[in-house]
């Protein structure tokens, strides 16, 4: 297991739980760690995160929250800082490519 990998999971985690509990929380922070949990999970947020920010009800966050720590139990042997550079540097490329 990847502790660092481990910490990072866990640290985008409670920035979004904190954003839900009306603790101040940087936008780019909260907007990166729903990036971040959606695209290395394969798991894509209820949340909205464009010009508004947060989740419509508690249970779209209960739900995102479950699913992305069930996907980490499950994942978390294989889970590492090169799967997550790897994961997110396609996305960010896919992202570039199909700008207009």
């Amino acid at each position: 297991m990847d502790l660092t990998a481990k910490s990072d999971f866990e640290h985008q985690l409670n920035i979004v739980r904190s954003f839900q509990k009306g603790k101040a929380t940087y936008v780019e922070d909260y907007r990166y760690a729903l990036f971040y949990l959606s695209f290395t999970t394969g798991l894509f947020t209820k949340a909205d995160y464009s010009s508004t920010i947060g989740y419509e009800t508690r249970s779209d966050f209960k739900k995102d929250m479950k699913a992305w720590q069930d996907w980490y139990k499950k994942n978390k042997c294989e889970f590492n800082q090169n799967y997550i550079d790897s994961v997110l540097r396609e996305h960010k490329n896919s992202m570039s490519t199909h700008r207009h």
